[in-house]
């Protein structure tokens, strides 16, 4: 379709184009017949620029005259009769005739796409034929989009453009990112247009109000949010002024996705009027952050009192208190905040001048649903009060970039580790500045008759000595649920010794995850690495590795290659920057690594191509097909996801209190009797082949036989039958969350197509599982546990069975039995170490 459609009369042109504005560019320019209401006709020429639409006549002497000036914006209705009649409206219906009335409509209805280009086009097309006009669709954002709206709405609502604002939206224009920041420097020239212009911007999904306008920052805030579907974040900073409010109520359009609310240094007076105005937002804000805000104690309770009133706020899950907010609010009234933020699972505070001692103590007093706390760039000097246990909710503690003392890390940790919890504990203690020194920091943490709660250590970027390390590392060697360390960064100092205190840990068979990257590169560091390497091919539980930014060259390729070999459940390697010495190296490595089956999870390797100006993709398209390696937030709501009740006579029972039981079987350190039975019910599903498994045969149920086979097992459904069988004893809030990480982890528990194996139908599945049941599992597991405390005798364990698992195998697809598998990380913290 042709964009432009201009007379082929020089002399209409040469008339009309000194009349134009100096940035007006001529779209349409055709000679028309004008049918009048009256039934009179005359002859017109149709004029449409990037500014306006208009009628302009041409007089033999004079100058020609425009009429009918309007914005292309303004158009209701556009009709077209076959062959030359078409008609518009723009509030009254101008009615015309030519030999090109489709190429004209065609055209007006492309620059009138555009104009709403990702925005539903208020207009109504007529057509005879009806396929004959149609509103065309863009694939592709049109060049110069803002701009192109700017002068469009100028014309609309007869506003002069300032240089400011122009520079403004050609700057976004040339850039197309999806942040958007107006400063008090962008004055509008019109609040409606220029809050439209920007509402109807499709890249946009964060926007920041910098002391903008403040006097009409309520006008601006309802469009944009009532308007802009894909705005997820919006942050407002620097309305300290208390007569600045925002006095409207905002609603929202249907389908948007606003979930995230900051304020940065407002007063007292503008947030809570920003809170008041959302009263009646129909979506839900799930992140709230106050930075720089000096509230009074009494503004701060209100504040919170209002947080919990409206409907609008009630499924708050993000809490932050940055930049010395939290200085100035009474810590009782953290239990207010709990008590009402009934979903909240983050909160996050930031530089207060207040000790973290008496901030966490408040925290576990009152929190019962919060997951995860992080606090930075505070002091951490006093110990806490000891008699105020860690809440079993809280499942992750940052404590990092802190300034700490011995006695307030050695008061955290008695608290953590020597309390019976439920859950396992996740710890970021990365960059932390010590009072004394980082041995005695060590030595505080290291406390003795530690309970098994650790899932995840990061202790990133602090130099540790031979004999802290080894002293940390006996430390971990407690915590049998330990999963993953994290090191960057921390062994610069007798690197050999340290490297082989560490891979005794790891050979030990201590972790299955272990993170060492190196930034910038050491000579030392990398050849020590190289070692260190070698040392740990073959550890049996070794699963995961990071060595980003190494340097250790294709000597450490080879290395990695031989790991990876030597060790069937490796799945996940991370070793971009490691400096290559040629592309050879590089790309013969990675092209093991595509075709390496058990190899799942691989960071693509950026760094190391662009040295040579290739595209790893390109050369080696194998890696298109793996999954990258997991996060540290995936990792946490995984450690989240798998944690579990477990059942006994009298109720739910934490799971370290089982495990701390005596005349437990060493061998079953993660179950009971019943999650045990439910656990190899996952393996009857599918394991290692294509068939049911014979539950009778000698070691059908030895832990240490089965492990192996655990990496092929499927699950019932998409949920586990161990979660299945334990919501029932959680609150629905609970459920719901555990619902949504199911879904948020969904892509990395799927398995590749050709792990799919063949499954029997229902009622045969149903048949086995009851049979093998009660003549092998059952009888098998209760001698186990003869002498277990939760006293499950073999009639309780099949009841469990038939009134939980048997309805879910009853309406299970058996088609999805094979697919809906977890990830190996899952599977290796369900089976245990």
């Amino acid at each position: 379709m042709s964009t432009t459609f201009i007379t082929k009369n020089k002399k209409i042109i040469e008339k009309i184009e000194p009349f134009l504005a100096t940035d007006e560019e001529i779209l349409i320019c055709e000679e028309v017949t004008k049918h009048h209401a009256h039934g009179g006709k005359d002859s017109r020429i149709l004029l449409l620029t990037n500014l306006n639409f208009s009628l302009v006549r041409i007089k033999a002497f004079g100058n020609p005259i425009r009429s009918h000036d309007c914005s292309l914006l303004t158009l209701k209705k556009i009709k077209y009769q076959n062959p030359d009649q078409f008609s518009l409206n723009f509030g009254n219906e101008l009615a015309f005739s030519s030999h090109d009335a489709l190429q004209i409509c065609e055209t007006i209805l492309y620059h009138y796409a555009v104009l709403y280009y990702a925005n539903p086009a208020p207009i109504e097309i007529e057509s005879h034929p009806s396929t004959a006009l149609q509103l065309p669709k863009l694939t592709t954002r049109p060049h110069g989009l803002c701009m192109i709206r700017l002068r469009s709405f100028a014309t609309k609502y007869k506003f002069k453009l300032n240089s400011t604002l122009e520079r403004f939206f050609k700057e976004y224009d040339a850039r197309l990112l999806p942040q958007m920041k107006l400063t008090s420097q962008h004055i509008p020239d019109n609040n409606l247009a220029t809050a439209q212009i920007i509402a109807m911007e499709p890249n946009v999904n964060n926007i920041a109000f910098d002391n903008f306008y403040p006097k009409s920052i309520d006008t601006f805030t309802k469009r944009i949010i009532e308007s802009m579907k894909n705005l997820v974040s919006i942050t407002f900073s620097n309305y300290t002024e208390s007569f600045t409010t925002i006095d409207t109520k905002i609603t929202t359009a249907e389908g948007s996705k606003l979930a995230e609310l900051c304020i940065q240094n407002c007063s007292y007076g503008f947030s809570s009027s920003l809170i008041t105005a959302l009263s009646k937002y129909s979506g839900r804000i799930q992140s709230v952050k106050f930075e720089r805000c000096k509230f009074e104690k009494d503004h701060v309770r209100s504040l919170f009192s209002s947080l919990h009133k409206y409907p609008s706020f009630m499924k708050i899950k993000y809490f932050a208190l940055n930049d010395g907010t939290v200085d100035h609010i009474d810590l009782n009234d953290f239990h207010s905040l709990f008590s009402r933020l009934r979903y909240l699972k983050y909160l996050i505070i930031n530089k207060s001048n207040i000790d973290i001692s008496q901030i966490l103590v408040h925290i576990f007093k009152h929190a019962s649903i919060l997951e995860n706390i992080c606090i930075q760039n505070c002091r951490f000097l006093e110990p806490l009060d000891e008699s105020v246990p860690v809440p079993p909710c809280i499942q992750m503690i940052d404590i990092g970039e802190n300034q700490i003392s011995p006695e307030g890390i050695g008061s955290l940790f008695r608290v953590l580790f020597t309390n019976p919890r439920r859950n396992t504990v996740t710890i970021y203690a990365s960059k932390i500045a010590s009072t004394s020194n980082m041995s005695e920091l060590i030595d505080a943490m290291c406390i003795k008759n530690a309970l098994p709660i650790l899932a995840e250590f990061r202790f990133n970027r602090n130099e540790i000595t031979p004999n802290s390390l080894k002293k940390l590392l006996d430390f971990l060697r407690t915590q049998s649920t330990l999963k993953y360390l994290a090191l960057t960064n921390s062994i610069t100092d007798d690197i050999e010794e340290c490297f082989e205190h560490l891979s005794k840990f790891v050979n030990d068979g201590h972790v299955i995850g272990i993170e060492m990257l190196s930034t910038p590169p050491n000579t030392e560091y990398s050849a020590e690495l190289i070692k260190f390497l070698k040392s740990i091919v073959g550890a049996k539980n070794l699963q995961i590795l990071a060595v980003d930014r190494s340097s250790i060259g294709s000597e450490g390729l080879a290395v990695l290659k031989e790991l990876i070999q030597a060790n069937e459940t490796f799945y996940s390697i991370s070793c971009d920057g490691i400096g290559a010495s040629s592309l050879q190296d590089l790309t013969d490595f990675y092209q093991f690594v595509a075709d390496c089956s058990h190899l799942t999870n691989v960071l693509i390797p950026k760094i190391d191509f662009q040295q040579f100006e290739q595209n790893p993709l390109q050369l080696i398209p194998g890696l298109r097909f793996k999954t990258p390696p997991m996060s540290a937030q995936m990792r946490l709501k995984l450690y989240q996801k798998i944690s579990t009740r477990l059942l006994n006579q009298d109720g739910p029972r934490p799971l370290i209190e089982v495990l701390q039981d005596s005349g437990v079987n060493s061998r079953s350190q993660l179950t009971n009797p019943l999650e045990e039975m439910m656990l190899y019910i996952h393996k009857m599903m599918v394991v290692n082949g294509h068939k049911i498994p014979n539950f009778g045969e000698k070691n059908a149920f030895d832990l240490d036989t089965n492990n192996a086979l655990v990496t092929r097992a499927g699950l019932l459904t998409t949920s586990s039958v161990t979660t299945t069988a334990t919501k029932q004893n959680f609150s629905d809030d609970e459920v719901e969350n555990q619902s949504e990480s199911d879904e948020e982890l969904e892509d990395e528990d799927k398995k590749n197509d050709d792990d799919k194996i063949q499954i029997p139908n229902s009622e045969d599945l149903t048949e086995l599982f009851l049979e093998n049941l009660q003549t092998s599992l059952i009888p098998c597991i209760s001698n186990r546990y003869r002498n277990h405390q939760s006293k499950l005798n073999d009639d309780v364990m099949l009841d469990t069975v038939r009134n939980l698992v048997v309805p879910k195998l009853e309406t299970v697809n058996p088609s999805r039995l094979a697919t809906a598998s977890p990830s190996k990380f899952e599977l290796s913290k369900i089976g245990g170490q």
